[in-house]
């Protein structure tokens, strides 16, 4: 009889490891099935024990170990794969479990002789020389024509080049610029495609012998080992769909580079606009530039300021696109061009306050301003309140809550409203799109309006950010930006940095005119766009995240937790007594808040970035991180736990 410690692989395990009992004896790396409450789940051999030498531990444990379920077979995870999650779990204070479900695809345990003894153990292939890394700065279709070169030289050397993105979206666009000529060499991998189709793909693909393209999201980045490929990129790298939203609240793109470099790849970050984070770390040679990093606004597309008058934006039937800008945009659809217009917002209207007293609309629970919806069912149109965080709909009514007054006004620019103003001002008919969350909630959905866009003489496509994934570069006459002041609006730090590379993003599938419609022509990343250069932006920004200790200047470390009145309270007594905090030299934040009827605590501190030392160079976790590491790992699971989170609320 033996005695087993296994790593359980799944979510909702707060255990790193958990003991059992084995019969039979077991080798570690060892796939086996264990009880976890009352569900069998995975889980991987990570020690072996003789009862023998455990018999007065065992005689003394408050509760009794239970037997395994069954035993599968090796691991078809490699060292180098392991070796990744447990130095991100350490980084962010979760599980090894947690990390290898959120890094291996789904049917991962329910096919694995696809992944068995298809990666070679790269242990024995250790060198001390460490792989290249480099930044990569450019527009996309620049980015694309590099790539091109890139293939050869890497199908020439008889290695293989895997292209990360962050979406399945990205993929088929990325797929449908580069595949041009050696289709046969191509394989994209995400989570859209059926169980089927992805087994069909991953045998074809662990039978292939030859130098290959693969463009994938970051659950297939396991396929990538020395042997085959030499080159991994991060492809969309500041995209905040590399962010996970639910636990394990990670960011992929760390675990990209960790694994890279664990696995002596060369590694490339690019994008149109580089996060700040990555931008920063070139100073300490993290990175090596591919090319000359800078941060002119190419000069082929003409950027046009229209800052509307106060008395337009202020009367009551204001034009929510400036009479100049409707006109250009009038001209391009009488000469059969497409349009793009862009606006942050979704639904009818983002904002709805009163006019007697100021009050705006909220949802009584959570404070959150409630967006303006409206849809169209069975040929009749019907309104509704939505909390954009919650997703919880209320009845529209007409009566202010605060004063009872009755002249309760929407106000703001979303895409339901640009529509309807179009609509209704221009004199000729033309058919109108609308790409964003709500009337477009699937990727097929997205992908047939694209299309039928596409296929349109002169059609519009209003939308959010989401088009950005699915049109190619220089491929639109006309982009208009509606709205840029409710990128700013969020708490965010990275909000200006959001706004910077979302505008970039849409001036690069501009082919002739780019314009911006905004009140904001004061902040610096405006006044960059409108010098072409944003290099003064760059500096300021680096210089105010540096003031506040914002990444790159500081860890942020954020833990929340959710319930009644009375639980909140004990809890944050908790947390306080376990981390020592206010001893520490940390400034700590704690905010309350409700949401969904119940109340959330947020306390944040900052870790200054002198006192830390960045993934993946790190051989250990700094002294004056090891301590208070220890002591939120150690949290009770009601506890959320975020490193370096987008926003401190």
């Amino acid at each position: 009889m033996h005695v087993v410690d296994v790593i359980p692989i799944a979510k909702g395990v707060g255990k790193e490891i958990l003991s059992y009992f084995s019969a039979k004896k077991v080798t570690l790396g060892t796939l086996v099935t264990i009880p976890v409450r009352k569900k069998a789940i995975p889980g991987i051999v990570v020690a072996l024990h003789d009862v023998s030498e455990l018999k007065s531990q065992l005689k003394s444990s408050e509760y009794t170990l239970r037997n395994i379920v069954s035993i599968q077979k090796d691991s078809p995870l490699s060292p180098t794969f392991m070796k990744t999650c447990i130095q991100m779990k350490n980084y962010y204070a979760t599980t090894t479990g947690m990390m290898i479900t959120a890094y291996t695809p789904k049917i991962f345990f329910s096919e694995l002789d696809i992944f068995t003894s298809r990666t070679p153990d790269e242990s024995s292939s250790k060198t001390s020389i460490l792989p290249e890394r480099y930044m990569f700065q450019a527009p996309l279709g620049e980015r694309i024509d590099y790539y091109k070169t890139l293939i050869r030289q890497q199908f020439a050397a008889k290695k293989s080049l895997f292209i990360c993105v962050p979406s399945q979206a990205y993929a088929e666009l990325l797929e449908q610029e580069l595949s041009k000529g050696i289709e046969q060499h191509v394989y994209v991998f995400h989570g859209g495609f059926s169980a089927k189709r992805l087994r069909e793909s991953l045998l074809q693909f662990n039978n292939d012998t030859q130098p290959l393209l693969v463009i994938g999201t970051v659950q297939f980045l396991l396929l990538v080992n020395q042997e085959k490929f030499s080159t991994v990129v991060t492809e969309f790298e500041g995209s905040d769909l590399y962010r996970r939203q639910e636990r394990p609240s990670v960011d992929d793109r760390d675990f990209i580079y960790t694994y890279a470099h664990l696995s002596g790849i060369t590694f490339i970050v690019a994008d149109e606009l580089l996060q700040l984070h990555t931008l920063a770390q070139s100073e300490k040679n993290y990175f090596t530039p591919l090319f000359p990093i800078h941060f002119r606004i190419k000069k082929s597309v003409q950027i046009e300021y229209l800052y509307p008058g106060e008395k337009e934006f202020t009367s009551s039937d204001y034009p929510l696109i400036a009479r100049d800008i409707f006109h250009t945009i009038e001209m391009a659809v009488t000469e059969n061009y497409r349009v793009v217009i862009f606006t942050p917002r979704k639904g009818l209207a983002p904002i709805s306050l009163c006019q007697d007293c100021g009050t705006i609309v909220t949802d009584p629970e959570d404070g959150t301003p409630l967006v303006l919806q409206e849809i169209t069912s069975h040929g009749s149109k019907a309104r509704y309140y939505q909390n954009p965080r919650s997703k919880v709909k209320f009845p529209v009514h007409d009566v202010c809550s605060s004063c009872g007054g009755w002249r309760i006004k929407s106000f703001g620019i979303a895409t339901k409203n640009v529509t309807q103003y179009i609509e209704n001002n221009i004199p000729i008919e033309v058919p109108i799109f609308i790409i964003d969350s709500t009337e477009t909630p699937t990727h097929a959905r997205t992908k047939k309006t694209i299309l039928a866009w596409q296929q349109s003489k002169s059609g519009i496509l209003v939308t959010t950010e989401k088009s950005l994934a699915y049109v190619s570069p220089q491929s639109v006459p006309l982009v208009v930006v509606a709205s840029l002041e409710s990128l700013l609006a969020g708490s965010s730090y990275t909000a200006h940095e959001k706004l910077a590379r979302v505008l970039l993003a849409f001036a690069e599938i501009a082919s002739t005119k780019f314009i911006i419609q905004t009140r904001e022509k004061d902040r610096a990343v405006v006044q960059g766009f409108q010098k072409k250069n944003l290099t003064d932006w760059y500096t300021s920004e680096l210089e105010e995240r540096k003031k506040f200790l914002f990444p790159p200047y500081g860890v942020i470390i954020k833990i929340e937790t959710t319930g009644s009145d009375a639980i909140i309270v004990k809890r944050e007594k908790i947390l306080h007594q376990i981390l020592d905090l206010e001893h520490k030299k940390y400034t700590v934040q704690t905010m309350r808040y409700r949401h969904n009827k119940l109340e959330r605590s947020v306390t944040s501190f900052t870790i200054p970035a002198s006192d830390w030392i960045s993934l993946p160079a790190n051989k250990q976790i700094p002294t004056i991180y090891k301590e208070i590491f220890t002591k939120i790992t150690a949290l009770p699971e009601y506890f959320v736990i975020h490193i370096n989170p987008l926003t401190l609320l």
